[in-house]
């Protein structure tokens, strides 16, 4: 899996103004990949649970998370600096602590940075379904990274993903159908575990309201 990435990078360049407030904010709320485990407790300076959210887009959901639950400390994953960077401007204005965010391909970070059984919840929310059928291939959720992220979870933990392409629903339950018996699994959930304060809603999930699109929910909990 150390070749599959989890995103296909189309990064663009911000323009000096914004390149400097990026580095300036960075040391707040920016996280520096590294290629070994690291210290929840030493990052976040507590021991409250971890939401990990992959692919946070331009980062209003995982603000309004951070700022909705303070008693957690907030993760994000980003791969398009364009989205960091407003994240890290939303952050600035809203004052927020509890954020950090890792701006590196989601695989290697979970495989070489994240401590196993360190996370709270997983939040993976329209990711790329790559429609043509051969770039199906590309889609991130697959059995092998199913496995690695029930490593991440806490016992009890929980990921959620959300996606209102059928195929990718279809394909979703297929892979989860493959892993191991460690989980419990409840597609289309109405009554989403309380582990945040409400389910908040995503600028993707609006748009397929908006489009009045079917949207699948998963939820896979880790039963050690």
């Amino acid at each position: 899996m150390h070749h599959i990435h989890s995103f296909v990078l189309r990064n663009r360049k911000l323009n000096q103004k914004k390149q400097e407030i990026f580095k300036k904010l960075w040391p707040y709320f920016g996280l520096n990949f590294v290629n070994n485990p690291i210290s929840i407790k030493e990052i976040f300076h507590n021991t409250y649970p971890v939401i990990l959210e992959i692919g946070f887009g331009s980062g209003k959901l995982l603000i309004q998370t951070a700022k909705k639950n303070t008693k957690k400390n907030i993760l994000g994953i980003e791969v398009y600096k364009k989205g960091i960077f407003s994240c890290f401007i939303q952050a600035e204005k809203e004052n927020i602590k509890n954020l950090k965010i890792i701006y590196y391909d989601a695989i290697s970070v979970l495989k070489l940075m994240i401590p196993n059984n360190s996370l709270s919840v997983i939040q993976i929310f329209f990711p790329d379904p790559w429609h043509k059928r051969k770039h199906h291939k590309r889609r991130m959720i697959k059995k092998i990274f199913l496995e690695i992220l029930l490593k991440k979870l806490r016992n009890k933990g929980i990921i959620h993903i959300m996606t209102d392409c059928s195929s990718y629903a279809n394909h979703i339950i297929n892979n989860i159908s493959l892993i191991n018996d460690q989980k419990s699994y409840f597609p289309f959930l109405n009554n989403y575990i309380k582990l945040i304060s409400n389910q908040l809603i995503s600028k993707f999930e609006s748009r397929a309201i908006n489009k009045k699109n079917s949207i699948f929910q998963f939820f896979v909990q880790k039963n050690m």
